[in-house]
């Protein structure tokens, strides 16, 4: 994950208040992956990109004796996700809800090809893929909707965007303090 955009420090930072400190910070992440057959070939090329937001606000407490106690908050949300495939050479296109992201059910389909399904259990969770296409091998379909509905599900990157904002919070806040 790297920053976008630093914002100044009047933005980062609320001087009118000693005791609140609020960092603010826009990440970009993309993963990608090649499939190859049996023959070390590649047929398949997937491509995801993930923009999203996070805030972390700290509140500073100092007690009589001068004895600080901080509380730490963040929050963190994917804005917009893009996935690019390829299979043997051609783009296809992949239809997938662009908007909640922090809900870990969701729906890939890959028209003609496969749908895959992330289905968020208490406990374990469970991934379908469902192969429509008759031409092309069942496992290499099943590979490519695992991939993307397990390894590239946008909202396994927001606890990692929340950590990253903490801590480069924290690493402002060392500058600054």
């Amino acid at each position: 994950m790297r920053v976008l955009s630093d914002f100044s420090l009047d933005d980062l930072f609320d001087f009118d208040d000693d005791d609140e400190w609020k960092v603010k910070w826009k990440f970009k992440a993309k993963r990608e992956a090649s499939f190859k057959n049996a023959q070390g070939e590649e047929f398949a090329h997937l491509k995801v990109k993930v923009k999203g937001k996070a805030k972390v606000e700290v509140e500073i407490d100092e007690d009589h004796e001068g004895n600080k106690t901080e509380r730490w908050s963040a929050k963190s949300a994917v804005k917009k996700v893009y996935y690019t495939l390829t299979i043997n050479g051609v783009e296809v296109p992949v239809e997938v809800d662009n908007h909640k992201w922090q809900n870990w059910d969701r729906e890939w389909d890959i028209p003609g090809m496969f749908k895959a399904t992330y289905d968020a259990k208490f406990g374990t969770d469970e991934v379908f893929v469902d192969t429509k296409c008759l031409e092309a091998p069942p496992a290499d379909l099943l590979m490519i909707g695992f991939a993307m509905a397990y390894f590239m599900h946008p909202s396994s990157y927001l606890s990692r965007a929340e950590n990253a904002a903490k801590s480069h919070a924290r690493n402002v806040l060392r500058r600054h303090s």
